[in-house]
């Protein structure tokens, strides 16, 4: 994973959080990796949850990062978003959803690289 893969992924985390979401399972393209953390808003639990979403990514090329609704954690998988390592600044391939927050941090993100 090239650093500026790195910094996208954990600012995309950090703006779905905001928004209410927060990472749950990963799609290898062969199964689903649960991503563990607590639920607390502590800095230590953040970090360990981006930990674990760049441990899942970092396994394969290519894969779904999976969000929820804070609000309902077994609400996965209509809020999704593609990444495939090796894009650089284009990790973020594509995303699915049909939650205008989730869009809208997902939006943010893209501003984010064009800014940065």
């Amino acid at each position: 994973m090239q650093l500026v893969e790195k910094v996208i992924v954990c600012k995309l985390i950090e703006e779905l959080d905001s928004a209410g979401f927060v990472p749950v399972k990963f799609w290898d393209g062969e199964e689903y990796q649960t991503i563990e953390w607590k639920a607390d808003s502590t800095v230590t639990n953040k970090v360990q949850r981006e930990k674990a979403c760049i441990d899942a990514i970092t396994s394969v090329d290519e894969g779904t990062l999976h969000f929820a609704p804070k609000s309902d954690l077994k609400g996965w998988g209509r809020l999704g978003v593609l990444l495939i390592l090796g894009n650089g600044e284009d990790v973020i391939s594509d995303y699915h959803c049909g939650n205008a927050e989730f869009s809208a941090a997902v939006d943010r993100v893209y501003k984010f690289i064009e800014t940065n």
